[in-house]
Order: C-alpha cells, then structure tokens, then sequence
C-alpha cells in the first residue's frame, strides 16, 4: 500500500511467494478491507489502513505493519486469474476458466460455488447488478448472489463476450469479440431481448 499524498510505502504483504504465482486479477476495497486473489488459488483479506495498531482477524507476527483479517485457499488450487465483485456482502470470484465462487466478506466462508451456465468459459469481467452477478462467456448470464442460481441467459455462440461490461440508467452494455455492442434493459426472472449494435457502417447490425 502507497500513500496517495506522497508516494511513500505504507505497509506490504508477501502475497504469492510460491513460485509462478502472480497477481493478475485487480484488488478490491470495500468498507475499509482489502481483498486480493492470487493465481495460486489463495484470496487474501487485509485492513485497508491497519495504522491503528490494532490486531485484527488472524495473527500477524510481532512488528509487521499488515494486519491480515482472513485468508481462503482453494482446495485443488485453482487460479483466480479475473476481478471479484462485492454485492450484498458477498465477494464473487471468477474460478479458473467456468466457475464462480462466492466467499463471506466478513470471514472467507463459502456461501456457494456454481459453474457457469453452459460451461461457458467467462471471458468477460464481473459485474454486479440489482442484486444479480452479470458472467459473459459465450452469452450473457446473470446469477442470483445469493445462490449462484442462473436467473437468465442471452445465447450469443458466434463470438465471445469480451472486456468490460457496463450499468447505467437501468442498462446493461456488454460486446463481443467482433466489436459489436449489445443493450440490455434490466428485466427480471426472463430473458431479455438485446439491442444489437455494430461500428462497422456495412454491417447488419447497424
């Protein structure tokens, strides 16, 4: 951790120390805690600001300026290569190339694991929306958070999801590998039906 005001070191943390581990996927703050996951399979929860001096969670050894509140190994090691979302206390993973899994913010326990409808592979960043968790792999899936139950689908098998999806004014605005935009109203328990957009000015989808 860097502090913003003068690029000093703050506090650091020995994440993925074994060997060929690496931190691909973006930290996440939320009320005050840090949440990192490593490509080893671990996801670490630490005190954003552990200045305080205060031992928090587990025992950090004598001197450190971490303060570590829990930690989650995944138990066949699985990478965690993409972004968690936070909704409703939950912390969602991506798991590997089609699972998700959901940990406890508070304490790391899993509250559930599901696979991505299809077994698609989740090419496309998390998102989370009204509640719901928004996976893009070949089609577009919302799960319900608190399940990991599949509430809808968009098939879309030509081309891959890809990159970052976005919610704004009661939309969802995902695209695919071919550069094409897709809208989607925010509806529930149903399938929507996309508005389908393309840069190319010869296209179809124009």
């Amino acid at each position: 951790s860097i502090n913003s005001s003068d690029g000093n070191l703050y506090w650091q943390y020995p994440v993925g120390i074994d060997p060929g581990t690496s931190l691909t996927a973006a930290p996440l703050v939320s009320e005050g805690l840090l949440y990192v996951a490593s490509t080893s399979g671990f996801v670490y929860c630490l005190d954003a600001d552990p200045g305080d001096g205060d031992d928090e969670g587990k025992p950090d050894p004598p001197g450190s300026d971490y303060d570590v509140i829990w930690t989650y190994k995944q138990q066949d090691l699985k990478p965690f290569e993409g972004s968690p979302v936070m909704v409703d206390r939950l912390l969602v993973l991506p798991v590997d190339e089609t699972d998700l899994l959901a940990l406890n913010a508070t304490n790391g326990n899993v509250t559930w694991t599901a696979q991505v409808p299809q077994a698609s592979n989740i090419t496309m960043d998390l998102i989370a929306v009204n509640g719901s968790v928004v996976v893009g792999g070949n089609g577009v899936h919302i799960l319900d958070v608190g399940s990991g139950a599949e509430i809808w689908t968009y098939d879309a098998t030509t081309s891959p999801m890809v990159g970052g999806p976005a919610a704004v004014d009661e939309m969802l605005f995902v695209t695919d590998h071919r550069g094409i935009l897709f809208a989607f109203g925010m509806v529930e328990n149903q399938p929507p039906v996309a508005r389908i957009s393309s840069p190319l000015p010869d296209s179809q989808y124009r």
